[in-house]
């Protein structure tokens, strides 16, 4: 069952589910750090359509934590829970 403060943050969000995304704005930092050529995202959110465009996405799915991570460029928005 969700915790009161996740149905309050969700029923102004509009966001019905524990998944949340990088902001746009931190992505676009991310991006620029790496000058544009990201290789790696283990936690991604799509592999059709992900929230931070790498070259290599893994998700929940297929279990980023169960391959190895061989890139130059690697950035993780870890899952989380406020889950009781």
């Amino acid at each position: 069952m969700p915790s009161l403060s996740l149905k309050a943050l969700t029923a102004t969000t509009g966001n019905r589910h524990n998944c949340w995304n990088t902001p746009q704005h931190i992505v676009n930092d991310v991006l620029e750090f790496f000058n544009h050529n990201l290789e790696l995202d283990p936690c991604s959110n799509s592999e059709d359509n992900p929230n931070v465009p790498a070259q290599k996405v893994y998700t929940e799915e297929t279990n980023g934590l169960a391959h190895e991570w061989i890139a130059e460029s690697v950035f993780m928005n870890h899952p989380y829970s406020q889950r009781n």
